[in-house]
Formats: structure tokens, sequence, C-alpha cells
């Protein structure tokens, strides 16, 4: 997954952004280098200075949308408590074969040997100057922030390594997330696209990616491996430029299936609360069958209801009555069980 920038929490295969890389085909996204929006400068020649409005006035709206966002968690929380582990992976499997009505996948079906399952409404479309295709088996996947946030994609292939890092660049990403190993039960899922020990070096056609830093992300978490990257490159002009980009890799991601649920409590979710099976669509408007497996479906339920009800317990604590704690203790035990985590 890359947030408008290459690998992050996705598919196996090449992306953009906040990137998510999974084993080819799907990995990655990156979120374009998006600013935040500012008022433009004033026209013409006025001097008077912009009328003062009291930071109290802005409460109230403030306040409201606390309420507003504390109702939706616990909408959303209560009907992931009541449906429980088995409704929830028949839910899915109600939504397994989804996909946009009138999605077209032409530039697909021109291009099926660099990948698959490329939406055309939301692709990257590659225009960086040393690029050979403009076609990228990658898509944006928007939020309310922006309609680009981030881009999900495959993890390169060897022949498509070069297309990855244009797009890394294009799209001004700067971290990658890669959920998966280059090689996984004796196959190739994913290239070598990046250097993952200090002070080595990896090619692509118009630049250099070098690493200045390998670690783990924590003392707690020795399975996910941060780089950080320098990526040298010359621009259209002939001028040479550099970027720092981090990338995060999950060594004990595995295919089509979700890490160790130690994890779950350090994962955040998102501020937004919609009923999952919603979000699945929406998602896959964007991206043809992003989430795999009903497995992973549980898992994204599990992750938000970790940081609703435990890292974020006193905030949420309304929501725990005795009949919610003992219906989220039954939740975390069958998913234990169906998950073997």
């Amino acid at each position: 997954m890359i947030p408008a920038g290459p690998a992050t929490l996705a598919p196996r295969q090449p992306g953009p952004g906040t990137m998510a890389c999974s084993p080819s085909p799907a990995a990655g996204t990156l979120p374009p280098g998006a600013v935040d929006g500012q008022s433009p400068p004033p026209v013409g020649g006025a001097t008077s200075p912009p009328p003062v409005v009291p930071e109290v006035r802005q409460q109230p709206a403030v306040a409201q949308s606390a309420a507003s966002g504390m109702k939706m968690v616990q909408k959303w929380v209560q009907r992931a408590l009541d449906m429980g582990v088995e409704a929830l992976r028949q839910e899915y499997r109600g939504l397994a074969r989804y996909t946009l009505p009138e999605m077209t996948v032409d530039a697909f079906k021109a291009n099926q040997e660099f990948g698959r399952n490329r939406l055309d409404q939301h692709r990257v479309i590659l225009k960086w100057h040393t690029a050979a295709t403009e076609y990228i088996h990658a898509n944006f996947v928007g939020t309310p922030v922006s309609p680009r946030r981030f881009i999900l994609t495959q993890g390169p292939l060897d022949g498509t390594v070069n297309e990855f890092w244009q797009m890394v660049l294009q799209e001004e990403a700067e971290t990658i997330i890669m959920l998966c190993n280059c090689i996984e039960t004796g196959k190739n899922k994913c290239a070598p696209y990046w250097p993952d020990r200090t002070g080595d070096t990896r090619r692509f056609n118009g630049g250099e990616v070098v690493n200045t830093q390998t670690r783990v992300l924590s003392p707690e978490e020795l399975t996910v491996q941060v780089c950080i990257l320098n990526v040298k490159f010359t621009k259209a002009d002939g001028s040479s430029d550099t970027r720092e980009i981090r990338h995060y890799q999950w060594l004990d991601w595995p295919d089509r299936g979700v890490p160790p649920c130690k994890l779950t409590k350090r994962m955040q979710a998102g501020h937004e609360c919609a009923a999952m099976n919603d979000l699945l669509k929406e998602l896959r408007n964007q991206r043809a069958y992003t989430i795999q497996n009903d497995l992973q479906y549980l898992y994204i339920h599990r992750v938000m209801l970790c940081y609703f009800l435990e890292k974020h317990r006193v905030r949420y604590e309304a929501i725990l009555t005795d009949e919610n704690k003992a219906k989220y203790k039954k939740f975390v035990e069958e998913y234990n069980q169906v998950t073997g985590t």
C-alpha cells in the first residue's frame, strides 16, 4: 500500500503514494504528496485585516462532531459484537465476488503480461519521463481526505521494478508498506525491488535507491522491518534530486491470511465508522477484489474492536456494558480459534 507512494498494507505487487505491497500479483500503495489546501492570497489592495472569529464560536461544532463520531463508533461496535465471528464470515461470503457493474478493464486487457484486476476508472497512469509504458498494476484508493490518498499495487516483478519506482516518484510517495516476503512457500512472490541492508544500492531506469538505515519497528515488533531509503533520480530537465522514503515490511504476514493477533494491539483504525460491508464495496469500487477472504475481513473487525475497546477503553467505556464485555470476550475467543492465532 502506498499513501500515494509504494508498498503499504495491500495486495502483492507494485504501487505508489502510501503504497502497500502484497505478493505478486498484489502489493503496496502509497499516498500521493498532497498538501493541505490553503486560502488564496487576497486580491486587490485591501489593507484592513480580516475579522477575528473568537475561538469559542467553533466549540459547539467541535462538540457536535465529537458526539456524532461517538455515536458512529457505538453503532459500528455494537453491530460487530451482535453479529459475531460466524455471521461476519457469512456476510463476507455474500460479497466475495462483488465488483462495480459499470467498471471497465480495457487497460488491463491490453497489458495482461503486467498484471490483472486493474480497474480503468481508478488506475494509476504512468507519465514519468523515463517510463517505457503508461501502464502499471496499481489503483488509487480515496478517503475523505483525498480521492487519491493511497495506491494499492502488486509487488513488483523483475520486469516491472522500473515502473514501480517511476510511479513512486511520479506520485511523490513517502511511505511504502509491504505485506509479503519475496519468497513464500518456495515460490517467488515479489522481486527484491529495494535494498534491504544498510549501505546497499538498487538501481532502476532513471535513478537508484540507497538504504541508509535498517531497523525493527520496535522491541515488541521484531517482525516488522523498517528501511530508510534515499531515492536519487534525474528529473525531466536533466537536474538531479533526492527523496527520502520509509519502507515497512511485515515479515510474518501470510499470503491470503492474517498476521499474529499481537499486532492488533498496536494498529490504528480510521475515524469514520460505517458498516464494514459498505466499506468493502467502496474499496472494491476502486481496487478489484480488495480483501481476499473472510479471515482478512474478520481481521479488520478484530483490529478496530481492539482499537476502540482496548487501546481507547476509557474513551469508549460507555460501550462496554457487561453484556458487550461478554460478547467481545466470545468474539476474541472465536477469532483466535478460526485464525489459529
